[in-house]
């Protein structure tokens, strides 16, 4: 049985140094077809780990039912990594962070008395310990600590993005903390809090990706007996539906934040590495922001993209992973106390910045390049120990990395090399710099210098029994070190080693130098995918509520409470109104969006996000009235407490007016403490406490009807207080709303007031704040029950019967639109080598399916056609498409015309790794 343990360098296996050269790469969240082909792709990045999270809310659906089959069958998973030759970080929360619906936690937990969640709870860490106790069953036996050869988990990260200062806090985490040991993990426990809080035992890791150099030298201060480890190595952005996708960070800049990192003695995961669409319904909702919908695209910066296609910073953040992994046994042997005097590698110098990091197995040198300012190919030289110079050209890289008084294996050396080291093994070493220029390198004390040529052709040296490989920064994207030698100038290799040529020629290196041309022609024709006909289901029965699947029920129910936890459902009111009126309908308690229909036509649509609006002006004739609302459930957020946010419509439709509360004053007032009546908050420690002056409104209410405040997005974090009563906390930039009823009101005077936690900026004044809080304050008096006295009935919302199907003519596809459901066969020929994406063009928001396989949500536009950012496609699974025949069914919430859906094979780009080998 291997022993694991760390020290201020890094882990050790039985004594043996491990340094961390991670990704995220999620496997619960794509086809099991696909792992191979993306851990492979991984490892083809110099990766030695990959971090992968235990989503609790799919693996544990209902109460003590656990489902590790399919996509989240995590033993398979965890076994074919460790065959891959990768190591395992497991996040098994059980909050596992942003981007999926409730961060992980399922809904069910709410159904329990007394729950508190991310709390030291009797009956939440009960449902935890179960949990806990199935994961573990799955991967004991797969640790690196296991009985025999051991397994590839090697550390399990705990909750996640732990950063509130609560002291209770602690508690909570040492508990969890124990229920692994007690299931039976056995290796390091990480956590991911930054330093906010921890529990013995564990090691504090952290999260971002800027001023990295710094960072990880602070972490090995403060913590100089752990090992420096940024666990989460990116900026955590998710898409936006309706946002403009923002440009990512550049990708030599991204190498350069990882360099820093390693510079510093860190060590990191890449999150995430692969991007991954969020298919079904599991996309979450931001807590803050204009727009909190998560998209289902890829990820900005992921080096590899969902459809495995390598992006723009696949190829630099590759280059330093394969060094750092290949001389991992150099950085895993830093020495943890030389921390010279240096300057602080930002973006902004206008000079070369050198960094050493120095250890029992040789050095590093770090020279970090400027980015502004730069007009020519810049030079540096470098003085080695024993004074004798050593100059480095700048590239297109923003960072150089120089390996100094390191053994490669056998009796061979290398003194210093002036090149950047992409990888090395047995005989050969391969390099890379700036095409053009002149690198130095010595082994066992022979120098040479070696021009690095322009071409795709490398230069090759045998030196002192080595042979070395060097090539451009052009052509080092498609170099690799295989056990047949170096081979210069494909798209990628196989497992066993095959190139995977893209056209071109390429070359064969063998360990004693020889090279050998090979004609690169393409081994293979990318397939062909057409759409067929359109054919249309009617569930007009379901728009006018007529439907005998609306059951009955006894009034406004959240969709969860209704066993809809996620997605979709219909909700049917029969009313009667007693004289034509004009109204201004609302549904105070609903969320996220609400499609109001009257005798199957849309009044509009409720809530927020694109084409929404908070309440809508229609008129109600006099008589009986049937309203269908199809309520869309866009994801809960699992930031803070967790998912405690209610879905659908679960409270009465009214007629609402503006209640004025004029103008707010600032007044001073006694601090409060935000975790004295909420925890956790993120953010906030227990010493915090609000500013003591609040931004106050003063009003008359005298009537019985409800209040309903809205705010947000809020222009600070502030506590809320109604009556002078704790009513909840806001986030900077995120949304309040609650109703008031009589027990939160008085029948005479009443106070709303924000007390700011923190101190207004210098140039934003109390009076400035006030005045921006009562810019996004709504508060509306319900004036009108309109449905306290209606029937009430509710249907699932599910895909129809193919029998219900009919064929639409071209000519009448733009005719629908309310709710309607759309399929189309289409044929695939040939291998599905390449990437098929599905253009949604001239649909507006709704679900895609392939194969009875759910995809996930689009939002292309809204009713009115307003484009909405930031996609128009989605990439589908390989692995869901069959040769042959294949079904295309869309859900579009208001008819759409699928006219204009494209279907296309991506024929000039390539996977990593092609599924096919």
């Amino acid at each position: 049985m291997a022993s694991v343990t760390f020290d201020g360098r890094s882990f050790q296996i039985d004594g043996r140094r491990v340094w961390i050269v991670g990704g995220s790469v999620q496997h619960g969240r794509m086809p099991p077809e696909c792992w191979e082909d993306r851990l492979h792709a991984a490892r083809l990045a110099g990766l030695n780990t990959v971090e992968t999270s235990v989503l609790w809310n799919v693996v544990e659906p209902r109460p003590g039912q656990f489902e590790f089959e399919g996509s989240h069958d995590l033993r398979a998973f965890v076994e074919l990594a460790g065959k891959m030759g990768l190591h395992v970080i497991l996040r098994v929360g059980p909050y596992t962070g942003r981007g999926w619906d409730s961060g992980g936690l399922p809904v069910w937990l709410l159904d329990q008395d007394e729950i508190k969640l991310r709390a030291s709870n009797a009956a939440f860490l009960e449902s935890v310990s179960r949990f806990y106790a199935a994961v573990a069953e799955q991967v004991k036996d797969l640790q690196v600590t296991a009985t025999g050869t051991g397994g590839a988990l090697l550390a399990v990260e705990v909750e996640h993005s732990w950063t509130c200062g609560d002291d209770k806090a602690g508690a909570y985490l040492g508990d969890l903390s124990r229920y692994l040991r007690e299931s039976g993990i056995s290796v390091p426990v990480i956590n991911s809090n930054n330093l906010w809080q921890g529990a013995e035992g564990q090691i504090d890791g952290w999260m971002g990706d800027e001023g990295m150099f710094a960072l990880s030298r602070q972490l090995g201060f403060v913590r100089p007996g752990q090992p420096r480890f940024v666990i989460e190595f990116g900026d955590g952005r998710f898409p936006r539906l309706g946002e403009t996708q923002a440009e990512g960070v550049e990708p030599y800049d991204l190498q350069r934040r990882l360099a820093e990192a390693t510079a510093g003695g860190g060590q990191w995961s890449v999150t995430p590495f692969l991007a991954s669409s969020t298919t079904g319904f599991w996309g979450g909702m931001a807590q803050t922001g204009e727009h909190r919908f998560q998209a289902d695209a890829s990820v900005v910066d992921a080096p590899l993209l969902e459809s495995g296609l390598a992006s723009p910073s696949y190829g630099p953040v590759r280059r330093l992973a394969s060094f750092a992994t290949r001389f991992a046994r150099v950085l895993a042997a830093h020495d943890p106390e030389y921390r010279p005097v240096v300057q602080a590698p930002s973006r902004s110098h206008t000079g070369p910045v050198v960094t050493h990091l120095n250890g029992s197995q040789g050095s590093v040198a770090f020279i970090f390049w400027p980015t502004q300012g730069k007009t020519k190919a810049q030079t540096v030289e470098l003085l080695r120990p024993n004074g004798m110079p050593l100059t480095v050209h700048a590239g297109k890289q923003r960072v150089s990395w120089c390996l100094l008084d390191v053994n490669l294996g056998g009796h061979a050396t290398l003194d210093y090399c002036g090149l950047n080291v992409l990888d090395a093994a047995g005989e050969m070493l391969v390099c890379f710099g700036a095409g053009g220029t002149t690198g130095a390198l010595a082994i066992n004390g022979t120098p040479v210098e070696i021009e690095i040529p322009k071409g795709r052709k490398p230069a090759v040296e045998r030196v002192e029994g080595v042979t070395v490989v060097v090539v451009s920064e052009d052509v080092v994207d498609e170099t690799f070190l295989t056990e047949r030698g170096v081979i210069v100038g494909v798209e990628s290799v196989t497992r066993d080693g095959t190139p995977i040529p893209h056209g071109k020629q390429y070359t064969t290196v063998s360990p004693n130098g020889k090279t050998k041309g090979t004609n690169g022609a393409r081994h293979d024709a990318p397939g062909k995918a057409a759409l067929g006909n359109w054919e249309m289901a009617d569930i007009d029965e379901h728009v006018r509520g007529e439907s005998p699947r609306f059951a009955g029920i006894d009034g406004p129910e959240e969709l969860a409470d209704l066993g809809t936890p996620r997605g979709y459902g219909w909700y049917r009111v029969s009313l009667k109104q007693s004289a034509t009126k004009k109204v201004r309908l609302a549904i105070p308690e609903s969320a996220d969006r609400v499609h109001v229909l009257s005798e199957g036509e849309l009044l509009g649509v409720v809530g927020e996000g694109p084409g929404a609006a908070p309440e809508l002006g229609v008129s109600l004739k006099k008589g009986d009235h049937t309203l269908v609302l199809l309520a869309d459930n866009m994801g809960r957020g699992g930031e803070g407490t967790g998912p405690t946010d209610p879905k659908g419509v679960f409270g009465q439709i009214y007629d609402v007016t503006p209640l004025k509360i004029g103008k707010p004053e600032v007044i001073e007032s006694e601090p409060v403490s935000p975790l004295e009546h909420e925890s956790p908050l993120m953010f906030v420690r227990t010493t915090d406490a609000t500013f003591p002056e609040r931004v106050t409104w003063k009003f008359m209410h005298r009537r019985k009807s409800p209040l309903h405040l809205s705010m947000g997005p809020s222009p600070a974090r502030c506590v809320v207080l109604i009556n002078g009563e704790y009513a909840g906390f806001i986030e900077e930039g995120a949304r309040f709303r609650t109703m008031l009823g009589e027990e939160q009101l008085t029948r005479g005077n009443n106070t709303i007031e924000f007390a700011p936690l923190h101190d207004p900026a210098p140039e934003t004044t109390m009076a400035k704040l006030a005045s921006a809080i009562a810019s996004v304050l709504t508060v509306t008096e319900c004036a009108t029950d309109l449905t306290g006295k209606a029937e009430w009935g509710f249907a699932k919302w599910e895909p129809p019967q193919e029998v219900l199907y009919e064929p639409v003519p071209k000519s009448r596809l733009g005719d629908r639109t309310g709710p309607t459901w759309w399929r189309c066969p289409f044929e695939v020929e040939g291998p599905m080598t390449r990437p098929v994406r599905l253009t949604l063009s001239g649909m507006t928001k709704g679900q895609v399916y392939v194969n009875g396989n759910n995809l996930g949500r689009y939002f292309v536009s809204t009713a009115g056609g307003d484009g909405v950012a930031p996609d128009t496609t989605v990439w589908l699974p390989t692995p869901w498409l069959r040769e042959g025949e294949n079904d295309l069914v869309l859900f579009d919430e208001h008819g759409g015309n699928p006219s204009k859906v494209k279907l296309s094979v991506d024929a000039g780009a390539r996977p990593v790794v092609a599924q096919t080998e």
